[in-house]
């Protein structure tokens, strides 16, 4: 940090520790500070519409004037009134000032920029003056309005509470000023139509924050902000985790008007994409998006520290104090952070400040957050719209730390099977296919950017025919590849070759590059039934099992052949689902080598050649996976009656429950 900041830093520090202790006592919340404000959720604060005049003017009947607000500290700067001679009926004091805390605009406007207000209050003219207002693209943002192009003005009636349009004369949109001529004094508001959400909504994964265009305190459509979860349960809540409820399931933490708080929004349905389910984010206002840090990728230990910073948060009391006289009724820096209280923009850029973003200063520098306008050029408050530009749209589980692959479906059937992709702690769960035809075996490419999997469909009779295809981790992209009629459990190695075999069942590995899969090799032949393919990283090696029997490890050029690990038929011992770790030192496979009815997760060292068992649950445990650093092997496991995903590390250690509901999870190869 430079010797400015730090210095700068010390200042804001002591300043707002004043600020601080002033503000509390002076305005002594009604509550405990750890207690949320109980406030009913259908009517919010009741702030209080104040003006702050910037700028007056004695002004002749006479001769007339012209008055422009100048200071550079205001949100109204540049407004300039042109009075002419013989307008007014008397010679008048004229004072401009900026409205804060308006009353609401009618529905489907949003703000853009502060509203002035015209003083004496119910002065009308003679003939009209004329007022010009500027713009700013900031506003535009504030306001979650994409561009000029659906401007308008308004002025606010007292007497009937109502907003009525006023006729523009003109909008100058290079130097962004709107010119109209007025009759009488009021507030005059410049207003946009609600943004349409960005096209990119981002797919949160924990810790992405998510945004919207919903209100902050009365009548501002600024935007609001809370911290994506994931499905949680309320701490305590006594769910089980295959009750599907409303209440007791979260996936925001907010700071809205009854605090810090747990919310939930959308539950979305097995059938629907995962973009979907936060659609109703700030209800009925429009969900903009997930974001994340635009240059700042965080860690999965980064996101879970976000989480259990703002969930330590609960209770902790709105930031009563947005009244104060901040521009877009947001206080600066400190006062919206805590430790007393937050609102919805202070909790994120806090709980981003701790994990270190931007060197510790969250997504807005502190500079930027507390300068108060006292710094040329520097915005003087924190808005969302601030973070909104120091973000990217959210990718999501669409990231190659993301490992997991997996086909889920709502019952015992596969017919409804859908390919996910799942967040190494379980909490992101999206569904990247939706459509009706049964989907096996998906693996990840090597470079972790596509996957490959079987697409079993119907034909003209009914029966099914099985398709390998390939396809982008967001689900775009599907193509079938050629020649793969018939062709299943496919594997894809780090050479661009892909091993599978003819229909299950059928006694040959094949090996084929991905241009046509029809001109292929036959890398074994034997009278047993050969399975689940699987290449070492270098991709100079298959392994596979032989009958469900024997782990095998053939040599692709050479084709010599290898017995890694050996069954019984006599004893009926099985081994399968062979799969290399990437340093090449262990081999993860299923069997029920221990326990002739129940299947477990074992691992092989290649080195000492001995084998260690990992679980040993009174359940089935199989379809493991490797990790891509190797640190953890996932598997499946129908312990809680479903099929779902849990993680282990390689020692055997620290067995966790991933997914968990009324789907099942599977992925790699299950027998029909």
């Amino acid at each position: 940090m430079s010797l400015e900041k730090k210095l700068f830093k010390k200042i804001r520090n002591t300043i707002a520790a004043v600020a601080m202790s002033s503000f509390i006592f002076a305005c002594p919340p009604s509550v405990p500070p750890t207690t949320a404000p109980t406030q009913p959720a259908s009517t919010g604060y009741n702030y209080t519409t104040t003006v702050q005049i910037t700028t007056s003017k004695s002004v002749s009947t006479t001769t007339g004037a012209s008055i422009e607000v100048t200071d550079p500290t205001t949100f109204i700067q540049g407004t300039d009134l042109t009075i002419p001679s013989g307008a007014l009926k008397s010679d008048t004091t004229i004072s401009i000032g900026r409205v804060d805390n308006p009353p609401a605009l009618p529905e489907g406007l949003n703000f853009v920029g502060a509203p002035i207000d015209l003083e004496p209050e119910g002065t009308n003219f003679n003939s009209p003056s004329t007022i010009k207002i500027p713009y700013h693209d900031e506003y535009l943002s504030d306001a979650g309005v994409s561009d000029d192009s659906n401007l308008n003005l308004y002025s606010y009636n007292k007497s009937s509470g109502i907003w009525t349009p006023v006729n523009i004369i003109s909008i100058d949109r290079v130097n962004k000023i709107i010119t109209a001529n007025i009759n009488h004094f009021s507030y005059y508001a410049i207003t946009g139509y609600s943004g349409t959400p960005p096209s990119d909504l981002g797919t949160p994964q924990p810790g992405d924050l998510v945004y919207c265009l919903g209100l902050i305190g009365e009548g501002w459509n600024p935007g609001h902000v809370g911290i994506y979860t994931g499905e949680k349960k309320y701490p305590g809540s006594g769910l089980a985790s295959s009750e599907v409820k409303k209440f007791g399931i979260y996936n925001v933490v907010e700071a809205k008007e009854r605090g810090v708080q747990y919310s939930y929004y959308d539950l979305p349905n097995v059938t629907e994409k995962f973009e979907s389910s936060l659609k109703q984010f700030g209800y009925p206002f429009i969900y903009m998006g997930a974001r994340e840090p635009k240059d700042y990728t965080l860690t999965s230990e980064q996101r879970k520290e976000i989480i259990n910073y703002v969930e330590a948060q609960i209770g902790k009391p709105y930031a009563w104090g947005q009244t104060a006289g901040a521009g877009f009724g947001l206080l600066r820096g400190s006062l919206v952070k805590g430790p007393i209280f937050f609102n919805c923009v202070g909790l994120a850029e806090k709980a981003y400040e701790i994990v270190g973003v931007n060197g510790g200063e969250g997504l807005v520098d502190y500079l930027n957050e507390e300068s108060g306008g006292e710094i040329e050029g520097v915005a003087p408050t924190l808005t969302p719209a601030e973070q909104y530009n120091n973000t990217v749209p959210a990718r999501g589980n669409i990231q190659p730390q993301i490992p997991i692959i997996s086909f889920t479906s709502s019952g015992a059937s596969r017919l409804d099977s859908q390919i996910e992709i799942i967040s190494e702690d379980g909490l992101v769960q999206n569904e990247i296919t939706s459509d009706s035809a049964e989907k096996n075996y998906p693996r990840l490419s090597p470079d972790r950017k596509k996957i490959i999997f079987e697409l079993r469909e119907k034909d003209e009779v009914g029966d099914n025919i099985s398709t390998l295809c390939i396809m982008n981790l967001d689900g775009s992209g599907l193509t079938r590849l050629v020649g793969s009629s018939q062709l299943v459990q496919p594997a894809w190695s780090s050479r661009d070759e892909v091993a599978f075999i003819p229909e299950y069942g059928l006694t040959t590995i094949y090996l084929s590059g991905f241009s046509d899969l029809s001109e292929r090799e036959k890398l074994t032949a034997t009278s047993y039934v050969e399975e689940t393919p699987s290449f070492s990283p270098d991709g100079n090696f298959v392994i596979y099992n032989s009958n469900h029997r024997d782990i095998i490890q053939i040599n692709i050029q050479s084709k010599t052949k290898n017995v890694l690990i050996q069954g019984s038929f006599e004893n009926n011992i099985d081994n399968e689902e062979p799969e290399f770790s990437p340093d090449e030192t262990q081999i993860v496979f299923s069997s029920n080598r221990d326990e002739n009815t129940n299947w477990d997760i074992y691992t092989y060292d290649t080195i000492l050649k001995t084998i260690k068992r990992l679980t040993s649950m009174p359940s089935e445990e199989y379809s493991p996976h490797f990790s891509k650093d190797g640190s953890k092997i996932f598997f499946v496991s129908n312990k809680d009656g479903t099929c779902q995903i849990y993680s282990i590390n390689p020692n055997g250690s620290d067995i966790k429950q991933l997914t968990n509901g009324p789907k099942s999870h599977d992925f790699g190869y299950w027998d029909f």
